[in-house]
């Protein structure tokens, strides 16, 4: 039988593992009534590992803080900065989609993904979409209801819509203002700044920790597709940080030609809210990513 759930419990657990007076079981409880443990578990512990770091933290806080009041500081500065990149990732997800379809709707018409349905139904990345295409009117309502920037990066991805010179179809196209040669490496660039933005994208829609990836600058692989055998090959890893990533999406937005003319320009807002936010994060934890940087370097 599984474990039963008690939250008196859990509460217990919190108040002895962060050092906190009983006094704190009624806020602790309040906050989760609505928010659930295992999203708390990483700030709870790293506030129990860095000590020294979080009585830093506390004094750039304002008012008296403790061990609970740091947690969920750290909690609501990961709402923050998700919520200030967002969106980028929606202008760009739009700005994607819509330039795919335009061009491959002149270039097949408009009910070109069912002209594709073979292809992509065969495509493990398309196949769970694509399966749901029987369910809209017209390719143009499952494309604007049914598609994500999953099925758009894979789209991109599959070789015979990147560049498939027969059919006249070369997706690489419609980066305008970024012509990306033949070579396997630009290939796989391009990919990987797609794949960041997706990861990313996911993670802030199942609001998981994108504060961590500020903090450790953390690296993932790509896996990259082997335009010829259509395989996931793991040829590198990108950086993912949030940075890294914002970048990745206003260099992409400009390849596809949204510049101040259009849709970029509504954004110019936003950049200074993630930015200063970013740099905000950064400060807090210069000292703790130094400190990283000597211990890694120690065990060298």
């Amino acid at each position: 039988m599984s474990k039963i759930y008690n939250i008196n419990n859990t509460i217990d657990e919190i108040i002895q593992g962060l050092l906190l007076d009983k006094s704190k079981q009624t806020q602790i409880k309040c906050f989760l009534e609505t928010v659930s443990e295992y999203k708390l578990d990483k700030y709870i512990k790293f506030v129990k590992k860095n000590p020294h770091l979080v009585n830093e933290l506390k004094v750039k806080m304002s008012g008296e803080n403790d061990n609970w009041d740091v947690v969920v500081f750290l909690y609501r500065q990961n709402i923050k900065i998700s919520a200030s990149i967002y969106p980028f990732i929606y202008v760009f997800e739009t700005a994607l989609k819509t330039k795919v379809n335009h061009y491959m709707s002149e270039k097949q018409g408009e009910n070109w993904i069912s002209h594709n349905k073979g292809y992509l139904s065969s495509y493990k990345k398309t196949r769970n979409v694509i399966s749901k295409l029987d369910d809209y009117k017209s390719d143009q309502e499952f494309i604007e209801k049914e598609t994500t920037i999953g099925f758009w990066t894979a789209l991109i991805q599959h070789k015979l819509f990147w560049c498939n010179k027969k059919q006249g179809i070369c997706l690489n196209e419609i980066f305008i203002n970024k012509k990306f040669a033949d070579s396997e490496l630009e290939k796989i660039e391009c990919f990987a700044d797609l794949e960041s933005i997706r990861v990313l994208r996911n993670k802030i829609a199942h609001f998981e920790d994108i504060l961590v990836n500020i903090i450790f600058d953390r690296k993932i692989p790509y896996y990259a597709v082997d335009l010829e055998k259509q395989k996931c090959t793991d040829i590198l890893e990108f950086k993912y940080n949030i940075l890294i990533v914002y970048s990745n999406i206003l260099e992409l937005l400009e390849s596809l030609n949204c510049n101040e003319e259009n849709i970029v320009i509504e954004l110019k807002p936003y950049s200074e809210i993630f930015e200063n936010l970013y740099n905000q994060t950064q400060e807090i934890f210069n000292k703790f990513r130094q400190e990283q940087l000597v211990e890694k370097f120690k065990k060298k």
